[in-house]
């Protein structure tokens, strides 16, 4: 991902990834279908980025469970 014509300034750069595991499942009393499947926490890092006039800065990002 690129972000383009950011202003000079002091920011803080957050990158998110969903999580896929089922954490909880709820069922229909009646039926006992799933009704709603909740997701576990996902994964989320940040770094504080200092962009200067004609910048370019790439973060490194790498995410372990």
């Amino acid at each position: 991902m690129e972000l383009r014509d950011v202003p000079a300034g002091e920011y803080e750069v957050v990158v998110w990834l969903p999580s896929w595991r089922v954490a909880k499942v709820e069922r229909d009393p009646e039926s006992g279908a799933v009704a709603r499947w909740t997701m576990g926490a996902g994964l989320e890092q940040g770094t504080k980025v200092k962009v200067g006039q004609a910048d370019v800065f790439v973060p490194d990002f790498i995410f372990k469970e």
